[in-house]
C-alpha cells in the first residue's frame, strides 16, 4: 500500500491554498503527522476503507492547517486512493465526497458513518 508522506500532504495543502485561496500555514501539524502514522498500522485500521476515513477525520476534525483542512481531507483522500488504484474511473465518488466531508465538518456525520459512507460508495 503507497502512503502518503507528511512532505506530499503539506505541498498539495500550499498547492490548494495558492490555487483556490485561503491562508497557508499548520496550526497542528502533530495531528496530522500523527494519522499518517497510524493509518499504516493494520492492527488499528487492518482495510483501505478504515485508513482512508481516519485519514479523512483527521484532517476534517482536527485543524492541522490554518486553512482550508476540508479542501485538503478531500485532496488528500483523493491522493491516497488514486496512488493504490482504488478507484474505478466511472464513479461518482469523488464528486460526492465534498458533500459528505461537509457534513462532517458540519456535525450531521460521525467518524463511524463516515466509514460507513465510504464502504458503501468505494468498490474495492
Amino acid at each position: 500500500m503507497v502512503y502518503p508522506s507528511l512532505t506530499e500532504v503539506l505541498a498539495l495543502h500550499s498547492s490548494i491554498i495558492n490555487e483556490m485561496g485561503g491562508l497557508d500555514g499548520v496550526l497542528g501539524i502533530g495531528y496530522l503527522e500523527g494519522a499518517l502514522s497510524h493509518i499504516q498500522n493494520d492492527t488499528y485500521y487492518p482495510t483501505f476503507y478504515e485508513k482512508l476515513a481516519h485519514l479523512i477525520f483527521a484532517c476534517v476534525k482536527f485543524h492541522p492547517f490554518i486553512d482550508g483542512n476540508k479542501r485538503t481531507a478531500i485532496h488528500i483522500a483523493l491522493y491516497f486512493i488514486y496512488r493504490n488504484n482504488a478507484l474505478d474511473a466511472n464513479t461518482s465518488f469523488p464528486l460526492l465526497l465534498e458533500e459528505v466531508v461537509l457534513d462532517l465538518a458540519n456535525g450531521k456525520l460521525d467518524k463511524k458513518g463516515l466509514l460507513e459512507w465510504i464502504q458503501s460508495h468505494l468498490c474495492l
